[in-house]
């Protein structure tokens, strides 16, 4: 079971060569390396929760205004008062994510640079990437690094 565990994890596995598959998949893969930005984005969950911060506290005046009687009053601003706990939590963890994103966003742009170093990155605006390619080209520039 260990020796299986070891050759498994090895040198000779982990520096074999690439079926052309595999070597397809990644220069794809990285040629696409830009557009990968798109899914670190967390804004629609930001605004998403802000909306609902604005929304519950709208509901919590009107609620409260529109009760007829004072038991029916005090009802609807405990029941409130656990949505806005809640809101808030929801809001809370969105500004984690916000600060997370920042975090990713950062990984993200050092590991670009480094891949750009060895590999071509199509620009995401210009130019499509191609799949298909089956020849890695290595900056001449890394063999200097």
């Amino acid at each position: 079971m260990k020796l299986k565990h070891l050759l498994e994890n090895s040198t000779e596995v982990a520096y074999s060569s690439l079926t052309k598959e595999e070597k397809s998949k990644m220069v794809g893969a990285i040629k696409s390396y830009n557009e990968y930005r798109k899914g670190l984005k967390v804004d629609c969950v930001y605004e998403t929760a802000q909306k609902i911060m604005e929304a519950v506290n709208l509901a919590e005046r009107y609620a409260i205004k529109e009760c007829g009687d004072w038991m029916q009053a005090k009802m609807v601003e405990r029941d409130m008062k656990e949505i806005k706990r809640d809101a808030s939590k929801m809001y809370e963890e969105a500004q984690k994510m916000k600060e997370i994103e920042k975090q990713l966003e950062m990984l993200y742009e050092q590991v670009g640079m480094r891949l750009e170093r060895y590999f071509e990155i199509a620009d995401s605006m210009t130019e499509a990437p191609r799949s298909q390619t089956s020849n890695v080209t290595i900056n001449p520039s890394a063999q200097n690094q």
